[in-house]
This record gives C-alpha cells, sequence and structure tokens, in this order.
C-alpha cells in the first residue's frame, strides 16, 4: 500500500523484487481473527490462551477459515462445500477466477483438482474467448 495527495491506494500485482506476502498473510490471519479475546496472532503463529485443557481442546474442534480440525486432521466444513456447490456460474473472466479462487483453497481436499478445472482455467487465458457453454457440453455431470 502506498499515499499519495489523493489517497490511500493499493498495488494490483506485486511489483518486481517486492515480497509483501507474509505481511499480507499476517493481515488475513489478523482478521479473521478480530473479535476473539483469547485468540492472538505473531507473524504466522496463531496463540490460543484458554483458562484449562478442556476449554482448549473444545476450541480445536471449531471452525477456522473453513476448515474443521477433527481427530483425522482437517476436513472442510459443510458450508464450505456448500457454497462451493451452489455458486452461481460465473458471467466473465474476472468472476470465474474468483470461483477458482474459492474453489482453489478447498483443491488439497478434491482428488486431482487440476483436472476437471483445467477447462475452466483454460478460459481465463489471453485472448481466449469466454464461452461457458463450451466448458458445459464437457462437462460428465451437468449442473443444469
Amino acid at each position: 500500500m502506498f499515499t499519495m495527495h489523493e489517497g490511500l491506494y493499493c498495488y494490483k500485482w506485486l511489483l518486481f523484487r517486492v515480497n509483501s506476502a507474509s505481511e499480507i498473510y499476517q493481515q488475513e490471519i489478523a482478521t479473521s481473527l478480530a473479535g476473539n479475546d483469547s485468540v492472538d496472532n505473531i507473524s504466522d503463529d496463531i496463540i490460543m490462551h484458554d483458562p484449562d485443557q478442556a476449554t482448549n481442546d473444545r476450541r480445536l474442534h471449531e471452525v477456522f477459515m473453513g476448515m474443521l480440525v477433527t481427530e483425522k486432521g482437517f476436513e472442510l466444513t459443510k458450508d464450505r462445500v456448500k457454497a462451493i456447490l451452489e455458486a452461481r456460474e460465473p458471467e466473465n473472466v474476472s468472476e470465474l477466477r474468483s470461483f477458482l479462487g474459492l474453489a482453489n483453497y478447498s483443491s488439497r481436499f478434491i482428488h486431482h483438482f487440476t483436472t476437471p478445472t483445467e477447462p475452466l482455467r483454460r478460459l481465463t487465458k489471453k485472448d481466449t474467448p469466454y464461452c461457458m457453454s463450451s466448458v458445459r457440453s464437457k462437462e460428465p455431470h451437468s449442473r443444469q
């Protein structure tokens, strides 16, 4: 971010040799934890301070950023899955990129994620006309 006489601005892309990813990540974590008095973050660490072990164990099983912590490890929450399945069809490249970002966040839980999303990613390439019907005709399970 930078300030000019007209106001505060933010780069859409990182400039060559500028890497502020860690600061952006820390800000996103701090924002998601805002309002929770018993949780803090320092750099990429999340610190929970609970009065006892039972409370701490219970909180570890709560939802964090669309994921559920269970005995088996991380799982997607039902709300996250529902958001992806019920997302409206993108009407342009910008909306398609947003949808792919939403789905990509959950990609480690989707077997061979790149295979079903490849036709969608192809539509985001420069000089490729946006035509969702061409992708829909190749879907094994149409959403109609």
